[in-house]
């Protein structure tokens, strides 16, 4: 029962990722001052950043306050519940590479759906922030299940 439970929420919170991702101008979010809807599919190539760490560093060095803080903080939290839910969901993710390579590849593909769709712009600063988010994730999971383990195991 436990585990339909978690099942559940996982499925809640991929609808909730989708949401915020493609969805985050819309009634009822945070409004971002953007493009989105007018740009054509070529418009937003151009404008799509593939140069790492390029949106990060003009973030940080513009001083950019909340946003900034948002922008970051903010792609690194949406992906921590996928670092921890997921490997006791699917024990295969119980392992650092394939958490790593699962992280990657579903924030690559909501960037590269954004990108197709026009839904958003595609950036690669935020798959590297999704990425760190779900292997943060698997490592809080780490520390509290090792720490759980040892605590329960008698001297």
């Amino acid at each position: 029962m436990r585990k339909l439970l978690l099942w559940v929420f996982f499925i809640v919170y991929l609808c909730f990722l989708i949401k915020i991702i493609f969805y985050k101008n819309y009634i009822g979010s945070i409004q971002y001052p953007n493009f989105y809807g007018v740009l054509s599919v070529h418009e937003n190539f151009r404008r799509a950043n593939f140069v790492p760490f390029k949106t990060i560093l003009e973030l940080i060095s513009k001083e950019s306050g909340f946003f900034a803080f948002q922008n970051i903080v903010g792609n690194i939290v949406l992906f921590l519940p996928f670092g921890i839910i997921l490997p006791i969901l699917i024990p295969a993710f119980t392992y650092f590479s394939k958490m790593l390579a699962i992280g990657f590849f579903l924030s690559l593909g909501f960037e590269l759906i954004q990108l197709i769709t026009v839904l958003g712009f595609f950036d690669i600063d935020d798959v590297i922030l999704n990425t760190l988010g779900a292997v943060i994730g698997f490592f809080i999971l780490n520390r509290f299940s090792f720490y759980n383990s040892t605590k329960s195991t008698p001297p």
